[in-house]
C-alpha cells in the first residue's frame, strides 16, 4: 500500500513539476501525439464489477497494454448497477481491478469468467483482449477474486 501511495505522489509531482525548458519542437510533437491518439477511434470495453464483501470507495478498474505495458485506470463506475464502461486505443489488453484494501490481488477478466465461474471451472488465467477500433467489447467482467481467496 505504502509503494502504491508512493508511486501516485511520485507520479504527481512529476508532471507536476515539469517545467516548460523543454524544446519548442518537442513540445509541438508531443501535442500532435496526444491529439492524433484523442481523436484517433477508439474500442469500448464494458461490463459489470463484483467484489466479494462490501464495495471499496477505491475500487480501480485497470486496462493494461500487452504491447507497451502502459496501464490505463478509472474509479469511474455506476456504484448502483456496477456497471463500466473504458474508451482504449486498439491493441491487446488485459482489464483488471485492484483496491487498497487487498493489497497485492487483482480480480482480472479471466478463463474462469469466461467458463462461467462453475466448480469445473480451473484456470484463472487472464484472459487477453485484442481490440480494434471502433468496436464494442461487452460483457468483459474484470471479477475473478477467487484465486486470491483460495491461497
Amino acid at each position: 500500500m505504502k509503494k502504491t501511495i508512493f508511486f501516485l505522489l511520485l507520479s504527481m509531482s512529476f508532471w507536476t513539476c515539469q517545467t516548460e525548458t523543454a524544446e519548442q519542437s518537442v513540445q509541438t510533437e508531443k501535442q500532435e501525439q496526444t491529439n492524433n491518439q484523442a481523436a484517433a477511434p477508439k474500442a469500448t470495453v464494458s461490463g459489470k464489477l463484483a467484489y466479494p464483501g462490501h464495495l471499496p470507495k477505491d475500487l480501480t478498474i485497470v486496462a493494461r497494454n500487452i504491447g507497451t505495458g502502459a496501464m490505463m485506470t478509472s474509479r469511474e463506475f455506476n456504484r448502483s448497477t456496477l456497471e463500466y464502461e473504458l474508451k482504449l486505443p486498439p491493441g491487446q489488453y488485459e482489464i483488471f481491478t485492484l483496491t487498497q484494501s487487498r493489497p497485492g490481488q487483482k480480480a482480472y477478466y479471466s478463463e474462469y469468467m469466461l467458463c462461467g465461474e462453475g466448480p469445473n471451472c480451473n484456470s484463472h488465467r487472464p484472459v487477453i483482449l485484442n481490440l480494434e477500433a471502433g468496436k464494442n467489447y461487452p460483457h468483459i467482467s474484470p471479477s475473478d477474486w477467487a484465486a486470491f481467496d483460495k491461497k
